[in-house]
């Protein structure tokens, strides 16, 4: 019985199975669609690589034209500083000048203030000269 059964499974035909659709050829036209939907894709990506890369230009044209902005007021600045340096300079030279034109009016001041009490004390003593003599002249 066992025999039997060997023999008539060895008999049959042999029969392929059928592939799988990964195993199956493909057709120049099949390619083809596949190719076009690649082409596709890959355009697309690089439109979106493209419009990406356009951003970021825009971007860098933007932040270029803020430090131009920055740039500019940096300048600016920077000449209203030498302006007002120039000024103070000129203001400490002023001052310099009067404090020099002040020592000259204190000097001044000075020696007239020391005339003045020698005046004032000559003039006690010429008080005192006249007091005496009316009070020589009143002594007969």
């Amino acid at each position: 019985m066992s025999h039997s059964k060997q023999k008539r499974t060895s008999s049959l035909p042999k029969l392929p199975l059928p592939p799988e659709t990964r195993d199956l050829p493909a057709t120049q036209g099949m390619l083809q669609l596949v190719r076009t939907e690649l082409r596709s894709e890959m355009k697309a990506g690089f439109s979106n690589v493209d419009k990406r890369f356009d951003e970021v230009r825009a971007m860098i044209h933007d932040l270029s034209a803020t430090v131009h902005g920055l740039s500019a007021s940096v300048h600016g600045l920077s000449a209203s500083v030498h302006r007002v340096e120039a000024s103070v300079a000129h203001q400490s030279m002023l001052a310099e000048e009067q404090n020099s034109r002040n020592l000259i009016v204190l000097e001044g001041l000075t020696g007239l203030g020391q005339r003045q009490t020698r005046v004032e004390l000559r003039m006690d003593e010429t008080w005192e000269l006249v007091r005496s003599y009316a009070a020589m002249a009143r002594k007969p």
